[in-house]
């Protein structure tokens, strides 16, 4: 009986997620399928990176799992974050992080556009850039900008990557 409950709860969880997905018009966008601007080039690339959002209030002593399932893009516009999906072939975007000053209806929302277009958006700022080459787990830091609502709460966008040392940014 304990099992039909808990399947009973998954299916549930599974079609409230379907229908507020389909009241909201979000839907997921994959990493392959992205499609540049004419003037959009890629800068640099990891299929094997990993990137989390790092809360102001977190506890202590924090670790963050490398299971190298993300990819990271950097192009002369944008930086995309993904990761594959337990049950699919594809990188599915997280995040857009774009350099503080560009426009961007998303990130002026609290949920920084996930329930909209299907993946959050946050404005950083370019000069907080620190990347940390040498550590166990080579990460890069990036700051967001803290008058953006997407930002509320969040202390730094961490990208791990093997790559950190010829990590580069929009612009560079």
């Amino acid at each position: 009986m304990a099992v039909l409950a808990f399947l009973g709860a998954l299916l549930g969880i599974f079609a409230a997620g379907w229908i507020v997905s389909k009241i909201t018009g979000s839907k997921a966008h994959y990493i392959e399928d992205w499609k540049y601007d004419p003037d959009e080039s890629i800068l640099w690339r990891d299929n094997q990176a990993d990137a989390y959002v790092v809360p102001k209030h977190r506890a202590l002593i924090t670790s963050y799992a490398r299971p190298r399932r993300g990819e990271v893009v950097v192009t002369t516009k944008r930086i995309l974050t993904g990761t594959k999906p337990l049950f699919g072939k594809k990188k599915m975007i997280q995040y857009m992080l774009l350099p503080a000053g560009t426009e961007s209806e998303a990130a002026k929302s609290l949920h920084g556009g996930l329930l909209t277009i299907g993946y959050q958006t946050f404005l950083y700022l370019p000069e907080s850039l620190q990347i940390h080459a040498s550590e166990k787990k080579p990460f890069v830091d990036l700051k967001p900008v803290p008058e953006a609502k997407s930002s509320t709460n969040i202390e730094f966008i961490r990208i791990f990557t093997d790559l950190a040392s010829s990590f580069q940014l929009p612009g560079a």
